[in-house]
């Protein structure tokens, strides 16, 4: 027979309020979906999850504590849309972590996307239970795409030039002036400062500065070159 310390603690359980596991905010094309997104989140994953607009996002995520938030590629009847609030999210708010959800999965929609800060691609072509996985995953810190996207994102990796060294090999293509512009980039001097210490003129400056760039990328301080304006680059 239970005790009455039994039952009182029984009691307490009962009225405790379980917290949830994280906090989550869904931005869709219309606030029904949202709002069913939100209901199976908070099912599946025991979480708090909000439907918002996406015009009143940003403003709520300066009122409170958010872990992630799930936004529709297309919003407002704008295709894309949802990479620019995307970016506007990881600016304001870097530490939250956020997944897109795409209509059509297609190379540049999938770059754009982790472009624009997402850290997990959901198809809506895709079963309800993958996109609960999809939420977990992210919000443990994993970075989510399914296997038509992932592919995608390695053509276009693969599409990145290597990164170049500077050597003395492939520094003699280029001429004394541009040796003395890259030097001076590589410690953090401007071209511009440089060609008005030595009186050269606007029009060969900006000469010289492209024409270094192109044939050895952009120079780092470490010495290091980068070929970073490949049309095609991820990132």
């Amino acid at each position: 027979m239970p005790t009455k310390a039994d039952t009182r603690e029984r009691v307490l359980q009962i009225g405790a309020r379980r917290e949830p596991a994280f906090s989550a905010m869904i931005v869709d094309r219309d606030s029904m979906s949202a709002g069913l997104l939100a209901d199976a989140l908070m099912r599946e994953l025991k979480c708090d999850a909000t439907a918002v607009r996406s015009a009143n996002l940003l403003p709520a995520l300066g009122t409170r504590q958010i872990d992630l938030v799930v936004i529709s590629a297309d919003l407002n009847g704008r295709s894309g849309a949802g990479f620019d609030l995307c970016k506007a999210v990881t600016c304001a708010h870097p530490k939250v972590s956020i997944v897109i959800m795409l209509d059509r999965t297609a190379q540049k929609a999938v770059v754009d996307a982790f472009r624009s800060g997402a850290r997990g691609l959901f198809s809506r072509q895709e079963s309800m239970d993958e996109f609960i996985h999809c939420v977990e995953q992210v919000r443990k810190g994993y970075i989510w795409a399914g296997r038509e996207e992932t592919d995608f994102l390695l053509t276009a990796l693969k599409s990145i030039p290597a990164p170049i060294t500077l050597t003395e090999a492939n520094a003699a293509i280029l001429s004394t002036r541009e040796s003395q512009v890259v030097r001076h980039a590589a410690t953090g001097k401007t071209n511009k400062n440089d060609c008005q210490r030595d009186g050269v003129e606007r029009a060969h400056r900006q000469k010289l500065s492209l024409s270094g760039i192109r044939q050895i990328g952009r120079v780092q301080p470490r010495g290091v070159a980068l070929l970073l304006d490949h049309p095609r680059a991820l990132i």
